[in-house]
């Protein structure tokens, strides 16, 4: 059998076992056994001898409960469904594999020390209490949602979720909690992980509440991590000297859109900062300079560089810096990536420090993937041990076709692509430019006129981070 299989066949059976436990232990009567084609009545405790398979619509009453003896086995096939209001067992050996309906009431009990397996197609509702004791397996295909009056309490191993998981109310996982594919946390609820949360290529998580890291708790991503406006993640782990640089590690700070423009000297002279702040503009990327065009072009700072980082500056903007990239070599990355840290030295720079890498000469004069890969993480390297917070800019589908954005998972992305509700882009990204013709009260040509000027929303409050991280020289 096929390794993904067996997992989803442990899957399967976890489920059974927790809709189990979900029946109250104390029961009235004596032992019975359930074989399935009996509505099972109150006050009993119910034993399973084999493999039940539930036919049709069943539940368990509040006061009865439900144990899964060691080499038994509860099957909810399609079509079919258990509701468990009292308590469920699922002990180490036997499982509860659900591909129809399983559905914890309040007040209800699940608790499974063997296996517990959701089907592709399954539905599953907790709104009572789920405990997955150490040793046991579990693995959820479908659909399962917390209520916000479901706790879950995982001490398993390892918890694998591929498919959709909503957390409405209280998960509090000690091992792995490993994700193939989407997990929102609603607003109000919380999750706490003590062990490894780990969030795979395909999956994601949109975070509306709170994540709780612990001290000793590991965080991978491989997919991507949001967190809404209203979501915020706890990060009591140890941190170790770099990681505040990590793009895995600035995906747990994403919050709801700041709003920001980026400028050059496209944008004239005639910024009135001050203005631009009133307007609800909350930080400004400035376009620093661009890299070596021939002998008679070295890297060059932009015509309007100073004046706009010291009038945003002054206004109370928060400010970051891009770099047109003309780079033909690494070493070549390298210069230009240290003319730019010779240009902001001396001034708070709080928003990252950005590579802009899009001209089509690299295109005409057949740059391949990896070369372009490899110019892009020189620069970011150099700023980066410079102290400060790299981060790379280009168009949607430059990201997607031009370079490998897996050797570049270090670092974040500014994504451009205006006119669209969303990028295409399907990596993470932490900037998004979304218009070319925004227009902004302060930024106008000399006759007053408003200029275009480039929009930009930013998931992450870069100024908070950076200075809570001492980077960029900011303590």
């Amino acid at each position: 059998m096929k390794l993904y299989k067996r997992i989803a066949a442990g899957a399967l059976s976890v489920i059974f076992a927790g809709s189990l436990a979900a029946l109250p232990v104390a029961a009235a009567s004596a032992p019975s056994f359930w074989d399935g084609t009996f509505s099972p009545d109150g006050g009993h405790t119910y034993y399973i001898k084999d493999t039940v398979t539930v036919n049709g619509s069943v539940t368990l009453p509040a006061d009865s409960s439900l144990v899964l003896s060691p080499g038994t086995s509860v099957i909810i096939p399609g079509g079919s469904s258990l509701g468990i209001n009292g308590s469920v067992t699922v002990e180490r050996g036997a499982q509860l594999m659900a591909a129809g309906e399983l559905v914890c009431g309040d007040g209800s009990e699940l608790t499974v020390s063997g296996e517990f397996v959701t089907g592709v197609n399954s539905s599953v509702a907790i709104g009572g209490e789920a405990i997955f004791e150490p040793g046991s397996y579990i693995s959820l295909l479908g659909s399962t949602e917390l209520y916000d009056t479901g706790r879950l309490y995982s001490y398993a191993s390892g918890v694998t979720v591929d498919g959709s998981f909503t957390n409405g109310g209280s998960a509090e996982f000690e091992g792995l909690l490993r994700l193939y594919s989407d997990m929102t946390v609603t607003d109000g609820a919380r999750l706490l992980c003590n062990g490894t949360l780990s969030v795979e290529e395909n999956g994601s998580v949109s975070n509306g509440g709170e994540i709780v890291l612990g001290e000793d708790s590991y965080f991978g991503l491989k997919g991507l991590f949001g967190n809404t406006s209203q979501g915020h993640v706890t990060d009591n782990r140890k941190l170790y000297e770099g990681d505040a640089y990590s793009a895995d590690n600035i995906a747990l700070y994403t919050t709801g859109a700041i709003k920001g423009i980026d400028v050059s000297y496209y944008q004239d002279k005639y910024i009135d900062w001050n203005k631009v702040k009133a307007a609800g503009v909350k930080f400004v990327m400035v376009r620093s300079s661009h890299g070596y065009i021939d002998e008679d072009t070295p890297p060059t700072a932009d015509k309007y560089f100073h004046n706009n980082v010291s009038g945003a500056l002054k206004a109370g903007l928060n400010v970051g810096v891009y770099h047109y990239c003309y780079a033909e070599t690494v070493e070549g990355a390298r210069d230009e990536a240290r003319f730019v840290l010779s240009l902001i030295k001396g001034y708070d720079i709080n928003y990252p420090v950005v590579l802009d890498i899009e001209d089509d000469w690299y295109i005409r004069n057949g740059y391949t993937v990896e070369e372009l890969t490899a110019i892009t993480e020189a620069f970011c390297d150099e700023i980066k041990d410079a102290g400060y917070l790299p981060m790379v800019y280009s168009y949607a589908n430059w990201l997607s076709g031009q370079m490998n954005m897996k050797d570049l998972d270090d670092y974040g992305v500014w994504v451009a692509h205006v006119g669209v509700s969303k990028p295409s882009y399907s990596g993470q990204y932490f900037m998004w430019q979304y218009s070319w013709e925004q227009q902004i009260s302060g930024i106008t040509d000399k006759n007053g006129k408003l200029l275009d000027v480039d929009g930009d929303y930013s998931y992450v409050d870069f100024a908070k981070y950076i200075k809570d991280n001492h980077l960029n020289n900011l303590w």
